[in-house]
């Protein structure tokens, strides 16, 4: 292997072994990267791929009499790390290094345990007593006799009684006087009482 081969290779071989032990030391402590291990390995794949398209148009772009008094130099003008300048290069050492990214992200980067709760203790059972509706109050027998409708001075009968509007019999409250019948009140319920033919 010639000398500038060497620095070639135990360069890539050392960005590559860096890339991959960086980037999974990263994974391994942010929980983000950890989550998206294969975004993470899919971004450097198309990274690559992309570094090394670009780097591909670059030197079909550039003139071919360039390329052959580059190749043409006297070695001591060449400088070893000339590589590390060209982007064909770099794509090749983002797709290597997926290889060994992707199997070491699956070894170092297991899922974290996590620790089980004990389970809460579920409270006694609280027997709660469901109450019973009140019975409905019990009316009193109510017998109409008759009423006069006569705006604010009208006045009923009731069980034998002449009664105003607001007044009661046997806790019974007259509410309303009209021409069609007399609405009486008792225990939050209200009923109207007719004239029997």
């Amino acid at each position: 292997m010639s000398n500038p081969l060497r620095v070639l290779v135990g360069f890539s071989v050392t960005i590559v072994a860096a890339l991959t032990v960086g980037t999974a030391l990263l994974a391994s402590n942010w929980m983000l990267l950890r989550t998206n291990l294969n975004w993470l390995v899919g971004g450097f794949a198309v990274l690559g791929l992309l570094l090394f398209g670009l780097g591909a148009v670059r030197r079909d772009i550039r003139e071919p009499s360039a390329a052959k008094k580059l190749n043409n130099l006297p070695s001591t003008e060449y400088h070893p790390l000339a590589f590390l300048k060209r982007l064909r290069y770099w794509g090749w050492i983002f797709l290597l290094s997926t290889v060994p990214l992707l199997i070491f992200l699956q070894v170092f980067c297991k899922p974290l345990p996590v620790a089980a709760r004990p389970s809460p203790k579920s409270p006694e059972p609280v027997v709660v007593a469901t109450p019973t509706p009140p019975e409905p109050a019990k009316w009193p027998g109510l017998e109409l006799k008759g009423f006069i409708c006569n705006g604010s001075r009208s006045t009923v009968v009731l069980n034998g009684r002449t009664l105003f509007i607001g007044e009661r019999v046997d806790g019974v409250k007259v509410v309303a006087i009209e021409k069609w019948g007399v609405t009486v009140a008792f225990a939050n319920e209200k009923r109207i009482l007719k004239m029997s033919p």
